[in-house]
């Protein structure tokens, strides 16, 4: 009995020292965000570094002075533009920082329900801008001037993004990762039933498919289904209720 137990108390044990070594290098490896760094905006000489390692030449003072500066068409800009600065748009209480300037982004869906970017005409309709969905303010001149096309049925205006801190993990609130944990765990849930249930009727492939299209968020919750929808989701409806029913349903 004893030599039986013995390659379980070692295995437990070379368990338990993995455990400390991946904790060990788990800390290690883990680098919280830069912090305590300031921008006091057209100040860059009272700026404090974030701390983040920069090229030979470079400082963080020059790279708020560049933020800050007003490009000219010289410079580059053009031949569309929002504003002649960085720092116009982001500077809310701080330089990098957001504000109350608003972009418009506009778009539309295509016949399967995906989100396609617009393509813009300017300079008489001779050139054209796609690929994106921002539709910029401003122009050098009148011929490049973006408008929004009647095409483009899905209109929304998009607040200034906050730069400091962008893309780190601690720049995200707690709430906005937990509900985005609990988001995918009901949709997973969602899709699950929803398959279990469409299985009944159709093959593991189009129940797959169609799972995946009911329950990815298409659709408002209170959204009602009319028959025709169904059917054209592949749904095996039928609408020819007998009378005894119909007449039930109407009491």
């Amino acid at each position: 009995m004893k030599y039986r137990k013995l390659p379980l108390v070692f295995l437990l044990c070379f368990s338990g020292l993995l455990v400390t070594v991946l904790a060990v290098i788990a800390q290690q490896s883990a680098t919280e965000a830069p912090a305590g760094f300031s921008t006091p905006s057209f100040n860059g000489a009272q700026s404090v570094s974030n701390g983040v390692v920069e090229p030979p030449g470079d400082t963080f003072a020059l790279d708020q002075q560049h933020f800050e500066e007003n490009e000219d068409i010289k410079a580059g800009l053009g031949p569309v533009y929002n504003a002649t600065s960085c720092v116009t748009c982001h500077q809310n209480p701080v330089t990098g920082g957001p504000s109350q300037i608003t972009e418009i982004r506009v778009g539309h869906k295509d016949q399967n329900g995906n989100f396609v970017n617009p393509t813009v005409l300017i300079n008489d309709g001779q050139d054209s801008i796609a690929g994106r969905s921002i539709v910029n303010d401003r122009a050098i001149c009148p011929q490049p001037q973006e408008h929004v096309p009647v095409t483009e049925t899905i209109r929304t205006l998009r607040a200034v993004n906050n730069t400091l801190g962008d893309g780190f993990v601690e720049a995200i609130d707690d709430n906005t990762l937990i509900m985005a944990d609990v988001g995918r765990k009901a949709i997973a849930q969602v899709k699950a039933a929803a398959r279990e249930f469409l299985e009944r009727r159709l093959s593991p492939e189009q129940a797959g498919t169609l799972a995946e299209t009911l329950s990815t968020g298409q659709w408002t919750h209170d959204y009602p289904i009319s028959a025709i929808e169904a059917k054209q989701l592949g749904l095996p409806v039928n609408t020819d209720m007998p009378d005894e029913v119909m007449e039930l349903m109407s009491l």
